[in-house]
């Protein structure tokens, strides 16, 4: 999309242009400590305060981009290939969290939203844990996931979306805001829950 300051103030743009050149820097600066798995390309750019866990298992393509405060986390030990790998032209805004034990792969030319949540994983198994680790903190149970993610090419994912393990995004498909994925998409289709509950109502 071409960019339009017609009516824009001139400080505005000079704050974007500022803001752009630093998310860039940055990005070339986690290039260049090598701070990403192997094959990860060199153009990035992210917000301020990227939080980054197991970098090595994140595989990421040419112009991905994030918003401020992403969080990009491989938990446990990583794989010998990446179990976060993101293709290029994708863009995230901010508030992003994207966690793996198994695998998230994103495709090429998504663009995703703020507080976007695309987790693979669940602490412990929260039907069965109920009867018998209640007494047990969340956080101390052992991390259990129902499979890997794969987000296709070109979906839209709108903000504040919950995308969990086991799921398939299929191209094209349109995520809306606000809703929580949990079983596969079709390609070219919109996930919308709300339609379907007042729709039965």
């Amino acid at each position: 999309m071409a960019r339009n300051f017609k009516n824009e103030a001139t400080i505005n743009v000079f704050f974007r242009a500022l803001r752009a050149g630093v998310g860039r820097l940055r990005g070339r600066l986690l290039f260049l400590l090598r701070i990403f798995a192997p094959g990860t390309a060199s153009s990035l750019y992210f917000g301020f305060r990227p939080r980054l866990m197991n970098s090595k298992g994140i595989l990421l393509g040419q112009n991905v981009s994030f918003g401020d405060l992403a969080r990009l986390e491989c938990h446990g030990h990583c794989q010998a290939s990446p179990i976060i790998q993101i293709g290029d032209r994708t863009s995230f805004g901010d508030y992003t969290h994207i966690g793996a034990t198994n695998n998230v792969v994103i495709g090429s030319g998504v663009l995703g939203g703020s507080g976007i949540l695309i987790v693979d994983h669940s602490h412990g198994s929260p039907q069965a844990d109920m009867a018998t680790k209640s007494d047990i903190a969340p956080r101390d149970r052992p991390l259990s996931s129902k499979g890997p993610i794969k987000i296709c090419d070109n979906v839209w994912i709108g903000d504040r979306a919950v995308i969990l393990g086991g799921v398939t995004i299929g191209a094209g498909a349109i995520i809306a805001a606000g809703a929580i994925v949990d079983r596969d998409v079709a390609p070219h289709s919109i996930h919308f829950p709300e339609f379907k509950s007042r729709a039965s109502s």
